[in-house]
């Protein structure tokens, strides 16, 4: 009887053995699931800065802006689908369209690089639910969700000068929205379908860029004044369940050469307990238990600017709309393409998309 319980136990050392080493020999799971795609569809990023930029230039006014006419498509507003890292919805800006229907809601596959066309009266601020429906504002400022496919395309609100800034729920079944009647403004939280509002009086700033910690906490940024400096933009956390409210948690300034720059949208990274944002000067996130802040990309003036990030599923990638331009005299050609960059600020690429 010992001896088989000795050989039991030999075997099943050597057993454990054999499965650890073949875990040491198998391969990592690919980043992407499609790593040929993601390898021949971007380039690696070209940075180039220039001092000649619109407030060193005598100008009058500002730089006056516009793109090259042999550039046919501008892209902003990015995202990932929530369940598959190879799909990502945009807004494409079509110079050479029908105005009115020159704005469109396209979808690509980073492993075959099909690029698809869902919807062409669209505004922008895309978010892609896990239930898979893509909720955007469209031409009429009212905002709207699809199904990736393009089906079932449904009006959400009807009301308001303004709806914006849409953000699903973690679970997919509310999302928030920033809301506005004549001169008011409104924090706005419904159902998926868009019934049901919640007007969230507690909040007594005026609240933007708002994003999910978890299905019932919404962080929103808002702008905190005094007679001797520039806004200073903050971060507050809203409760759902309890309705109390965290104002304060930290400042997002720094990434300008002023206070009070301006954020663009935000999003949340569970695993690091920290918050992603953007604003036209760089991408950042920042702790919000300890208030460390790391500077992931940092733009530059009228030269380089990032104007939305995303963050992807696994939490390792961020996916973001830049703008590079370049100043003669007093104007500044520009483009404006998506890029993506590890989460560690490293390997920032350019997104070749079909055109």
């Amino acid at each position: 009887m010992k001896t088989k319980d000795t050989g039991a136990i030999i075997f099943f050392s050597l057993t454990l053995i054999f499965l650890s080493q073949c875990a040491k020999n198998d391969p990592e799971p690919p980043v992407f699931s499609c790593n040929v795609g993601w390898d021949s569809l971007t380039v690696a990023a070209v940075n180039v800065d220039t001092l000649l930029s619109c407030a060193v230039l005598p100008c009058a006014w500002q730089c006056e802006q516009s793109s090259p006419t042999t550039i046919q498509y501008l892209y902003s507003f990015p995202c990932f689908n929530p369940k598959n890292l190879d799909d990502i919805a945009f807004v494409r800006y079509d110079r050479k369209g029908v105005f009115g229907e020159n704005v469109e809601l396209c979808i690509m596959n980073m492993c075959t690089g099909e690029l698809r066309i869902i919807h062409n009266k669209v505004l922008g601020n895309l978010d892609w639910s896990i239930k898979d429906w893509i909720i955007f504002t469209g031409r009429n400022q009212m905002l709207y969700k699809i199904k990736p496919n393009g089906d079932s395309l449904t009006q959400l609100t009807f009301t308001g000068s303004l709806n914006n800034e849409p953000i699903w729920s973690p679970n997919g079944d509310k999302f928030v929205w920033y809301h506005k009647v004549g001169s008011k403004s409104y924090t706005v939280v419904s159902n998926e379908n868009g019934l049901n509002w919640d007007t969230l009086p507690l909040i007594q700033v005026n609240a933007s860029r708002f994003e999910w910690i978890i299905n019932n906490k919404i962080a929103f940024t808002y702008n905190q004044y005094n007679l001797e400096t520039l806004p200073s933009t903050r971060l507050g956390i809203i409760d759902l369940d309890s309705s109390t409210i965290q104002y304060d948690v930290f400042n997002l300034d720094g990434l300008a050469p002023y206070p009070g720059n301006y954020i663009l949208n935000m999003d949340w990274i569970a695993s690091e307990q920290s918050m992603l944002f953007s604003t036209k000067f760089g991408v950042a996130k920042t702790n919000i238990h300890t208030k460390q802040r790391t500077v992931i990309t940092k733009g530059f003036d009228e030269t380089r600017r990032y104007e939305w990030a995303r963050l992807s599923p696994d939490s390792k990638f961020v996916i973001m709309h830049r703008r590079d331009g370049k100043s003669i005299v007093c104007n500044t050609d520009f483009m404006e393409r998506l890029y993506v960059v590890n989460l560690d600020g490293t390997n920032e690429r350019w997104v070749k998309l079909q055109e």
